[in-house]
């Protein structure tokens, strides 16, 4: 897994401010995609724990609501695991304290139930250049947004 960008305070990938973490590679290869530079698997930096490292600690400001996992396409087969390590260490130090979004081409039904075990809102569904949206959060119309609530998944419009 490769991490070709990173905010340690966004306030554009999820509610409240967030930590942003994006990977490469993408199989979706959606036309239009605004991070179509990122579609390339083998561009960035191999993830490390001194990446982990400053995602913690960058975490562990008291201003920071969670974290928000894009791309690229984070459950790419290459990207998932180094993305289930990062949601279980974000986990063990933080509990539910901070939440976790995933943004993902995959549709919900797709998405392995470890996965949806480990965070709290999911973003779904390829980019569709000719479907805007006024929707937050989204890029296209199509996708939608689950959040986790007392261990149930609820799909919001």
């Amino acid at each position: 897994m490769n991490i070709v960008g990173y905010d340690s305070a966004s306030y554009t990938e999820g509610l409240g401010i967030r930590v942003a973490v994006w990977v490469s590679g993408c199989p979706h290869h959606c036309r239009g995609c605004f991070n179509a530079h990122y579609f390339d698997p083998k561009k960035g930096t191999p993830f490390s724990e001194k990446h982990l490292d400053k995602i913690l600690q960058d975490l562990d400001n008291s201003y920071i609501d969670g974290i928000s996992l894009l791309g690229g396409e984070p459950l790419a087969p290459y990207n998932i695991e180094g993305m289930y390590s990062i949601i279980c260490a974000i986990r063990e130090r933080f509990g539910n304290t901070k939440t976790i979004w995933v943004y993902t081409g995959y549709l919900f039904e797709e998405v392995p139930d470890y996965i949806k075990d480990s965070v709290d809102y999911i973003m779904d569904g390829k980019y569709e250049k000719d479907n805007p949206t006024k929707k937050p959060f989204r890029g296209s119309d199509n996708q939608c947004l689950y959040v986790k609530k007392d261990g149930i998944w609820h799909k919001v419009d």
